[in-house]
């Protein structure tokens, strides 16, 4: 007979991590690429749009989720498990901190920018926040992509939100060459 390896402890932890992120890269549709082809057609606000648009910010959420909890799954059990657990609970504390924070400062700040300083200065306030969101995130140990994710979630809670989208519409499309050239960048071919 055949014998039959059947990994334990940290190794089929990690072999799960490894699972969860291929499925999810294979599994996940590009919302900015969608939403384009959408809006080209005019099928934005039709049934089948506002579906389409429903399930692919879904599975923007459910990319946040797993990119928090992601290291729970590849600690394994332990010490480990119960240090990632900890800074699992520590990252959505700090998430929901942040967020409070900002939707109380950054509705005034707009507001005072807008007042003071002009149409010019809130887009660069926007690109700003959203560096800065992706920074600090990086400080704080998760993805920078993390942080500039919910820095535009924040921007998208303000009264201002319709004058930032037609500030920043412009850029979109550069935004989104840079977002997957950078992507692209952090290909490991020789690991594939």
């Amino acid at each position: 007979g055949e014998t039959v390896c059947v990994p334990t402890g940290r190794t089929s932890s990690v072999a799960t991590a490894v699972l969860l992120v291929i499925a999810a890269a294979i599994t996940l549709a590009s919302t900015a690429i969608v939403l384009n082809q959408l809006s080209q057609r005019g099928e934005t606000n039709s049934a089948g749009g506002t579906l389409v648009t429903g399930i692919l910010l879904l599975q923007d959420v459910f990319v946040i989720l797993l990119m928090l909890f992601l290291p729970l799954v590849a600690a394994g059990t332990g010490a480990g498990w119960r240090e990632a657990t900890l800074r699992g609970v520590l990252s959505v504390a700090m998430l929901g901190i942040v967020t409070m924070i900002a939707r109380w400062v950054v509705p005034r700040v707009l507001q005072t920018i807008l007042r003071y300083g002009g149409r010019e200065l809130i887009t660069l306030f926007a690109v700003v926040m959203a560096i800065t969101g992706a920074w600090l995130a990086g400080l704080a140990g998760w993805s920078w992509a993390l942080g500039a994710c919910i820095a535009g979630l924040i921007l998208s809670q303000t009264d201002l939100r319709h004058q930032l989208s037609a500030e920043i519409m412009p850029f979109r499309y550069v935004f989104n060459a840079i977002f997957f050239i950078s992507m692209g960048m952090l290909v490991d071919l020789p690991a594939i």
